[in-house]
């Protein structure tokens, strides 16, 4: 099911929701389930112009133009 929430990511690269921040997308989403463990890469998404991107996806990505460079 969908959970509803928004976030930001602060200078330090952390995850700040509802004005707590989190160490790690994992974190913030499980804040969001109420303490569920909850994987974060997944949880969180962007909105792009196709739709909503996961990080997950964003992080592939990410690690592949790493690996190429």
């Amino acid at each position: 099911g969908a959970w509803p929430a928004q976030a930001h990511i602060d200078d330090t690269g952390n995850v700040v929701y509802q004005g707590t921040v989190h160490l790690s997308p994992s974190a913030a989403g499980g804040a969001v389930k109420g303490g569920k463990s909850t994987n974060g890469w997944d949880f969180w998404a962007i909105q792009a112009p196709t739709g909503l991107v996961r990080l997950s996806t964003l992080r592939a990505r990410y690690l592949k133009t790493k690996e190429s460079t």
